[in-house]
């Protein structure tokens, strides 16, 4: 019987090494366990584009995107703040300016309790503007492709206990062996029977075809 080992591959300063035929048994860890029972054929399917699916997208090619992770109250007064709210608990000062004959004017930022400090200073009558500033985290990835779609839904057969089954059932799990300082992963999991490489897929790409 071949071994069960195949498709060593260096990533990330680790050896990976792809495991097919074994076991997986998520109640104890999610270990590989079972060199056992390895199949008689491997089945093979094509998983191919859904046609009715395919949307163009407005952002291909974009390689970052911005996130929404906060959004900042500034409120612009004319007038002292108001002593009812407390400096470093209910706002900061972000500008404040004093003309000579006293008046002030400046900028406070709002903490948790902006609806409290937007009432107080209404009712003072020194709020001029309530300013809502939203922050952002900008992250770069892949570009964007130039279409979205999904696949169409194929039924594959597991070559070691032959459950039938859709191929998005399908799973893949990856874990990391301290000992021999390597990743261990194993794809076409069997959603049954829990053995990788149950069959082989092949995806349909974007590019392979006119969408």
């Amino acid at each position: 019987m071949d071994s069960p080992l195949n498709g060593d591959i260096v990533a990330g300063g680790h050896l990976r090494r792809r495991l097919v035929g074994l076991e997986t048994t998520p109640g104890n860890g999610g270990g590989f366990l079972n060199f056992s029972s390895m199949k008689e054929e491997t089945k093979k399917y094509f998983i191919p584009i859904n046609r009715d699916t395919v949307k163009p997208n407005e952002n291909a090619g974009q390689d970052s995107s911005k996130e929404l992770v906060g959004v900042r109250h500034w409120f612009y007064i004319s007038g002292e703040v108001p002593t009812t709210l407390e400096l470093s608990t209910d706002y900061h000062i972000v500008d404040m300016n004093w003309d000579s004959d006293g008046n002030v004017e400046g900028i406070i930022e709002a903490f948790d309790q902006y609806v409290k400090v937007r009432e107080v200073l209404t009712s003072a009558e020194v709020l001029d503007k309530h300013e809502l500033r939203a922050e952002y985290i900008e992250y770069g990835h892949r570009p964007v492709p130039d279409f979205s779609f999904e696949y169409e839904d194929v039924e594959v057969q597991c070559g070691y206990c032959s459950s039938k089954f859709s191929h998005t059932m399908l799973k893949e799990q990856e874990e990391y062996d301290n000992e021999h300082d390597l990743y261990l992963y194993s794809t076409e999991i069997c959603p049954v029977c829990n053995r990788g490489g149950c069959c082989e897929v092949e995806y349909e790409s974007a590019g392979s075809t006119d969408l």
